[in-house]
């Protein structure tokens, strides 16, 4: 059995793959040895994705009693290839987050620190200017919008962030400083049924 979680950057999806291995029987499927199920997440480049993904294809379809669970964040791999992967899905879960501008400044703070999961024990101090939060709202709202492109297409259970929150799991704080105008974006409204 093949669960696939599908994600944009900061939704909490480590801390859901996180709490599937810890409730079910699932183990990690992660033969690249990157951390909480991204199997995908191992080379910038793309150069190795190919062969990783002909290698998953090949263990999913050799091992159909297995539980297996992998995550992908929506810009790691190519289209065709995600196909191949839902299609094998016996469950698709889509991570989301309700709080946008939560989301963006936290994808803002671990681009900037490179602190992308619970490592740090001191409050960090980033300084911020206007371009660098317009640049990331526009990343970051075309990834969603890839994400309910998936979503339409695949189906699936949404499970959000704010409706499993644990606040055992809060990073430190981090402080910004400068005058910032926080654009606002309906995450919410994207994975509604039609």
């Amino acid at each position: 059995m093949l669960t696939t979680i599908i994600s944009t950057r900061r939704t909490g999806s480590s801390t859901l793959f996180e709490s599937m291995n810890s409730e079910l029987p699932i183990p990690k499927y992660n033969p690249g040895g990157n951390m909480y199920g991204e199997y995908f997440n191992v080379d910038p480049n793309k150069k190795l994705l190919p062969d990783l993904y002909k290698d998953f294809i090949k263990s999913v379809d050799q091992l159909p009693d297995k539980n297996l669970v992998v995550k992908i964040i929506i810009w790691q791999i190519e289209d065709k290839m995600l196909d191949g992967i839902l299609e094998r899905s016996d469950r698709i879960i889509h991570s989301v987050r309700k709080d946008y501008q939560s989301q963006l400044r936290s994808f803002i703070i671990s681009n900037k620190t490179d602190l992308w999961h619970k490592k740090q024990s001191k409050t960090k101090i980033i300084a911020l200017n206007q371009k660098v939060v317009d640049d990331a709202h526009k990343l970051l709202t075309k990834l969603l919008l890839k994400h309910e492109e998936i979503y339409r297409q695949w189906g699936g259970e949404v499970i959000y962030l704010e409706d499993r929150f644990d606040s055992s799991l809060m990073y430190p704080k981090t402080k910004i400083f400068g005058k910032i105008d926080w654009p606002t974006f309906d995450t919410e409204s994207l994975f509604r049924e039609k």
